[in-house]
């Protein structure tokens, strides 16, 4: 691991690092392990198996609890302090909809009352990937996926916490900053992530990445069954500062409609096309020609009538072949309440009192890299700004704000 961090400090400048992964034992270390299992506290209930439906309000502006469904019943339950929203970019932006906190001319013709028109569902972005199965290998990895789902790999894992189950999924990765005029090198983020991955999406035969991902048959059958059974890794770019913005809102049925808006602006594709050429680039240096590295030449279907490696041929392939990454934020963002914006500094909701949003959604832009320690970094702050609110208010902050089911703590 690169313990300098990512810091690029030179023109046309980038680093490349062994994958920073939280790992314990062979198990990637989650949120949920980290401050549920392991710090378990006499004064916090975990319900599973229960979804919030609503937030509840009296006076119109005081949030005092949430409605929830439970075993197909309805349960509300009450706030001796405040409410704080943490369901996620997709899900807390579906509930302070439903709860009318959103723009007033979506929720109105579903008979939404509105409680606060603000901007929520907004802003979406996201961290999209192109490239995979892009490079195929003359020498073994020793990696194969007959390996991965072999009796021993599971008894290793399980019982040992070694083996190939072990593996976090990513060998590296790079942040790179593109060459441009306009740019102060010294001050600007990076514009790509690269991600090293030892396999690709033929590497399990059609097991569960063709389901995973829908693709559709003739796309496996003509451009990735082919691959099936040779060494395939991918070097992949990821676009970090997405200039596309998507939404989220709500249907007739009020159920929830995700329009990401991928690749809607050019400097998206451009990005992505210099990437992939900077891929190119990679698979010709010494490091992986040892290894027999070669170009996944075959035209993906659809882009025949543009020649390999051409501008116009890896634009067609992005826009056929590019992939979420998994971290949409910005749904809720933080800002000055005349920027469209849904919370203030103090991540409360704006117009509202007693209503907090402390996850991924506030997030006014991406951040240029993964967003999971961005997140907890989030809910750290949170905590802190909620304790100091609560101390401001009563100059004596014992605990955090509970949730009571019927009578006070």
């Amino acid at each position: 691991m690169n313990n300098d961090g990512f810091h690029i400090p030179r023109r046309d400048g980038g680093i490349f690092s062994l994958t920073p992964v939280s790992i314990r034992t062979g198990a990637r270390l989650s949120a949920e392990h980290l401050y549920l299992k392991s710090k378990k506290k006499k004064n916090l209930v975990v319900l599973t198996n229960a979804q919030v439906t609503k937030v509840l309000f009296k006076h119109n502006y005081e949030a005092n609890g949430v409605m929830y469904n439970r075993f197909n019943q309805v349960f509300k339950v009450y706030a001796h302090k405040s409410v704080v929203m943490s369901a996620g970019t997709l899900n807390t932006a579906k509930i302070l909809l439903l709860s009318g906190i959103g723009p007033a001319q979506q929720l109105k013709p579903l008979k939404i009352p509105v409680i606060a028109d603000l901007a929520v569902g907004e802003n979406l972005q996201d961290h999209i990937i192109t490239g995979l199965d892009m490079i195929t290998l003359q020498n073994s990895l020793d990696l194969t996926f007959k390996e991965f789902i072999s009796p021993i790999s599971i008894y290793k894992y399980f019982f040992k916490g070694t083996g190939t189950w072990t593996h976090p999924g990513c060998e590296a990765v790079g942040l790179l900053q593109l060459p441009s005029d306009k740019k102060n090198y010294s001050m600007s983020s990076p514009d790509l992530q690269f991600m090293l991955l030892p396999y690709g999406i033929s590497s399990d035969a059609g097991a569960a990445y063709f389901n995973h991902l829908n693709l559709k048959n003739e796309i496996w059958n003509e451009y990735f069954q082919p691959l099936v059974g040779r060494q395939v890794i991918s070097l992949a770019p990821v676009l970090l500062h997405p200039q596309s913005t998507g939404y989220v809102k709500l249907n007739i049925n009020r159920e929830l409609i995700i329009q990401p808006n991928y690749l809607q602006k050019a400097h998206d594709v451009n990005v992505l096309v210099q990437g992939m050429k900077l891929m190119n680039k990679f698979v010709k240096t010494k490091t992986l020609s040892k290894l027999g590295a070669m170009l996944n030449t075959k035209h993906f279907p659809g882009c025949e009538k543009y020649n390999f490696g051409s501008d116009y041929y890896w634009e067609c392939y992005i826009r056929h072949m590019t992939l979420t990454s998994y971290h949409p934020v910005g749904t809720c963002k933080m800002g000055s309440i005349h920027s469209k914006s849904v919370v203030d500094h103090s991540l409360r909701v704006h117009k509202l009192n007693k209503l907090y949003v402390i996850d991924a959604s506030i997030m006014p832009s991406m951040p240029s890299g993964n967003i999971n320690a961005v997140v907890a970094m989030i809910a750290e702050k949170g905590a802190d700004l909620i304790k100091k609110h609560c101390f401001q208010r009563t100059q004596k902050c014992k605990i955090i704000d509970f949730l009571y089911y019927g009578y006070r703590y």
